[in-house]
C-alpha cells in the first residue's frame, strides 16, 4: 500500500487529477490507494474499451493528463483502440495496467498475458514496474512516474505494474509523500526565477558537466564563479581543459581519499557521466537540478528537478537571477592542485609507457584533430587522468550502451562525418572485435592514427572482486598472445610500437595513419593505479 500511494500521489503532484477504472482483482492495490485518496476525481466502467474512450474524451477536452487503471490480461488489450487514437491525436493518456510478476509470467497462470511494450509505438514511454518491495526507494518509483507524465504531452504512457498477492495487508502503514518535479519548454521561454531559489543561500553546490552537453564554455563557468560551485566536467563533455576557471581536474581522486561533505545542490547539464564515484556522491543532494534533452536519465533515483531546456540558454539566463555567493569552489581547487602535483609527479617515476600515461599523451595531440576513446579501461583513465592545459578535441565516444563492438568502423566514420584527422584510443580486446575493419583505416582520405593498448586480455577485469581468483582468471581476461604488426600489414597500415611517452609523441606528430602499439602489462597496470591511490592516502595523512 505504501508503494501505491506514493505511486498515486506522485501522479496527483504531476497534475494528474483524473482516474478511470474497471473492476480488477490484479489491481487492488491501486484501486484502494485511489480510492483512500480525497484530492481526486474517478469514474468507474465495466467495460474497459468504453472506459479508456471515456478517458480519452475527458483528456481530450480538459488538456490535462487522465490516469486509466485496469487489470491484467484481456483488459489491457481492450484498451488498444483507444491508445491508437490517442497516439495520433496527441492526447495524454497515462496507463496504469496490473500484471502479474516475472515468476508467473509465461508459465499458464490464470489471465496473464505478455503485456510488456504491448501497445508498441503507440506509447512514447513503457515502464514495466517492479512489485514492491523494501529494498526499491520510493526515489525510484516517483522519479519514474514523473518522467512518464512529463513526456504524455506527446501523448499515452504505460506504466505496466506488477503485484504479488497478498495485495495489501492492514493495519495501514505510514505513509510519507515524496516528489520529482518535471518541466519542458524546448522552444519557448521557461520562468526560472523559482529555480534559481534552488541555489540561493547554498554554499555546498557542484555543476556536473554531462556527456554530449551542447553548453557554451563562457556561460557555465561565469555561473560557476558567481555561485562559488567547482565544475565537474565528464571526459565527454567537450569542457575538460583545464585552463577553464572554476574546472576541477582529477575529482574522482578529491572524493576518494578527501570525501567531501554530501553537496546541498547539483545543477547538472547534459547526457550521463562515466564516473562511478562521483554518481554514488551525488546520489543524495537536497536538489538535484538536470537540465537536458527528453530522454530519462536517473540511475541512482536522485533527481528532484528535471528540465528539458538549452543548457546554454539555461545557464545565461540564471546568472542574471542568482546573488552571487562564496561556495566552496576554492576547496577543491586547491585539493586538484595538490593531486595534479602528486600524480604527475609518481608517474614520472615510470620509465616505461603506461596505460595511464598513454592517456595523458592525448593532451598534447596536435590542434584540428578529433579524439575517439573506447569504452572499458581507455575510457575509465581518461576520465580520471585526461584534464589538457588547452582545449582539444572534439573527443568521442560510445557511451550509450559503452560495448566495445564496432569501435573501429565507427571511430572511421566520425572522422569522415567530422571532415577531420582523428586519433583513436583503444584496448586490444575491442580491436580484436572489429579487426576487419582496419580497411576503413587504409583507404580513409583523413589521417587516422589507431592505438592499441595490448595488455593481453581485458584489464578492466583486474580491478574486479574476482581477481583474487586465478581460475576464473580466463573467464574474465579471455587472454591472449596475439600482436597487431601483422593485422596492419594485412590491410597496408603503416605499424608503430612505442615503448615511451617520447616515442608515441614523436609517432602521432608525423600526423599520418597509422597503427600504434603499445604493449602493457594486466597486473602491472593494477599495480601502478593501487599505487596511485596510496600517494593519495598519504597526502590525507
Amino acid at each position: 500500500m505504501h508503494w501505491n500511494q506514493l505511486l498515486i500521489d506522485q501522479l496527483i503532484r504531476s497534475g494528474v487529477t483524473t482516474f478511470c477504472l474497471s473492476p480488477g482483482s490484479r489491481s487492488t492495490p491501486l484501486a484502494v490507494a485511489i480510492a483512500r485518496d480525497k484530492r481526486l476525481d474517478y469514474s468507474v466502467h465495466f467495460d474497459e474499451r468504453g472506459m479508456a474512450f471515456h478517458a480519452l474524451g475527458r483528456a481530450k477536452a480538459s488538456k490535462k493528463p487522465v490516469a486509466i487503471v485496469v487489470t491484467s490480461g484481456g483488459a489491457v488489450g481492450n484498451l488498444f483502440p483507444a491508445v491508437m487514437e490517442a497516439q495520433e491525436s496527441r492526447i495524454p493518456l497515462i496507463l496504469l495496467t496490473a500484471d502479474r510478476p516475472q515468476e508467473l509470467r509465461g508459465r499458464g497462470a490464470n489471465q496473464t498475458a505478455d503485456q510488456v511494450k504491448i501497445f508498441g509505438s503507440y506509447v512514447h514511454v513503457f515502464v514495466d514496474l517492479p512489485p514492491p518491495d523494501q529494498n526499491l526507494s520510493g526515489a525510484y518509483l516517483c522519479s519514474t512516474v514523473a518522467y512518464a507524465v512529463d513526456q504524455a504531452r506527446l501523448g499515452p504512457v504505460h506504466l505496466n505494474c506488477m503485484f504479488r498477492e497478498p495485495f495489501f495487508e492492514e493495519p495501514r502503514p505510514e505513509f510519507t509523500p515524496m516528489h520529482t518535479e518535471y518541466a519542458s519548454s524546448i522552444h519557448s521561454s521557461l520562468n526560472l526565477e523559482r529555480y534559481a531559489e534552488l541555489f540561493s543561500g547554498k554554499t555546498r553546490g557542484v555543476i556536473v558537466v554531462g556527456h554530449s552537453c551542447t553548453v557554451k564554455t563562457e556561460p557555465i563557468v561565469a555561473l560557476s564563479q558567481k555561485l562559488g560551485f567547482p565544475i565537474l566536467a565528464d571526459i565527454g563533455s567537450g569542457l575538460r581543459s583545464s585552463g577553464n576557471p572554476g574546472l576541477i581536474a582529477h575529482y574522482e581522486a578529491i572524493l576518494d581519499k578527501s570525501p567531501q561533505k554530501s553537496p546541498e545542490v547539483v545543477l547538472h547539464l547534459g547526457d550521463r557521466i562515466v564516473s562511478k564515484r562521483l554518481l554514488k556522491w551525488l546520489k543524495s543532494p537536497i536538489y538535484c537540478l538536470v537540465v537536458d534533452h527528453d530522454k530519462f536519465y536517473d540511475p541512482e533515483s536522485s533527481v528532484t528537478h528535471r528540465i528539458t531546456y538549452d543548457p546554454t540558454q539555461f545557464c545565461t539566463e540564471l546568472l542574471f537571477l542568482c546573488q552571487a555567493q562564496e561556495g566552496w569552489s576554492q576547496v577543491w581547487q586547491e585539493l586538484s592542485s595538490h593531486y595534479k602535483k602528486i600524480i604527475s609527479s609518481n608517474l614520472q617515476e615510470e620509465t616505461r609507457l603506461n596505460e595511464i600515461e598513454v592517456v595523458r599523451t592525448l593532451a598534447h595531440v596536435p590542434s584540428g584533430w578529433a579524439i575517439f576513446i573506447a569504452n572499458s579501461m581507455p575510457i575509465r583513465d581518461a576520465d580520471a587522468h585526461l584534464f589538457p592545459e588547452v582545449p582539444i578535441g572534439p573527443i568521442f565516444t560510445s557511451r550509450g550502451l559503452s560495448g566495445i563492438d564496432g569501435n573501429i568502423a565507427m571511430l572511421t566514420g566520425l572522422a569522415h562525418g567530422a571532415k577531420s584527422p582523428l586519433i583513436a584510443l583503444i584496448g586490444d580486446q575491442a580491436a580484436l572485435h572489429d579487426l576487419n575493419s582496419l580497411a576503413f583505416i587504409s583507404k580513409s582520405i583523413y589521417p587516422i592514427i589507431l592505438i592499441v593498448i595490448n595488455n593481453s586480455g581485458g584489464g578492466i577485469f583486474s580491478f574486479l572482486p574476482i581477481k583474487s581468483d586465478a581460475a576464473l582468471d580466463e573467464f574474465f581476461a579471455a587472454e591472449h598472445n596475439f600482436n597487431f604488426s601483422e593485422a596492419a600489414a594485412l590491410f597496408h597500415i603503416p605499424y608503430h610500437r612505442s615503448e615511451t611517452k617520447e616515442e608515441l609523441l614523436e609517432t602521432i606528430k608525423r600526423g599520418k595513419s597509422c597503427l600504434i602499439e603499445v604493449t602493457t602489462h594486466r597486473q602491472e597496470n593494477y599495480k601502478l593505479h593501487q599505487e596511485l591511490l596510496s600517494e593519495k592516502e598519504l597526502l590525507c595523512k
